[in-house]
């Protein structure tokens, strides 16, 4: 059987169950299943540990601490010339695998 795009998202909102509360309390249930969370007026702070000129980029290695317990590696490609950036976060991987 074939549905259409509207049936069909009809059909998945229906098999996932009503949504039950408002938005506050959805939002209040989330954050209790979260766990410990650190505060959320704590200043996020970055550590330059590089930064390598590639010619028509360059690339910051950077640490970033954003909950005080754990560090996190990020790198920040720049290109020169453009007012844009693109940026990755690492997770356990290398530089390398972007």
């Amino acid at each position: 059987m074939k549905l259409k795009r509207r049936e069909m998202v009809v059909s998945l909102a229906a098999a996932a169950g009503p949504a039950v509360g408002s938005s506050a309390d959805r939002r209040r249930e989330l954050y209790a299943l979260m766990g410990d969370l650190p505060p959320r007026d704590r200043k996020v702070t970055a550590t330059r540990r590089s930064l390598v000129d590639k010619g028509a980029y360059s690339i910051e290695t950077l640490v970033l601490d954003l909950n005080g317990i754990e560090a996190a590696p990020a790198y920040f490609l720049k290109p020169k010339g453009e007012p844009h950036a693109i940026s990755a976060q690492s997770i356990g991987r290398g530089l390398h695998e972007l």
